[in-house]
């Protein structure tokens, strides 16, 4: 990104080292009373740094960023892969536990489902 005389004062400062949002917010507000249809790279960015951030809690009550926002969000999402992984092995031993506990033999006998029978003739008719 070229930040150049052009470049409005609110993307200056998003851009910059530690923006504080609050701040940049409104700055683009006014800004964006005098320029309503601009759509363009800073917008953009505006758009989607405000999404990011607000997904993953980055901002701070002053406006500022959180510190250290990427080792934050890459420690969630790791404790939250251990935490899911735990989750489905929990519900594969449900799964194993109810199916072990379940000693009946089911089979299809036509539109329906019944008990198996042994020793039943495959062309029985069933009533």
């Amino acid at each position: 990104m070229v930040i150049d005389e052009k470049t409005p004062d609110w993307a200056v400062m998003m851009y910059g080292e530690n923006p504080n949002m609050n701040e940049v917010e409104r700055l683009y507000s006014n800004w964006s009373k005098n320029h309503p249809e601009v759509k363009n790279e800073n917008t953009r960015n505006l758009k989607h740094f405000r999404a990011y951030l607000t997904s993953n809690d980055g901002i701070k009550r002053d406006g500022y960023l959180v510190e250290d926002l990427e080792t934050k969000i890459y420690e969630r999402d790791e404790k939250w892969k251990i935490d899911r992984a735990k989750i489905l092995k929990n519900q594969q031993k449900r799964s194993k536990s109810r199916a072990s506990t379940n000693n009946t033999d089911w089979v299809s006998i036509g539109m329906a489902f019944g008990l198996k029978i042994q020793n039943v003739r495959q062309n029985q008719q069933t009533y």
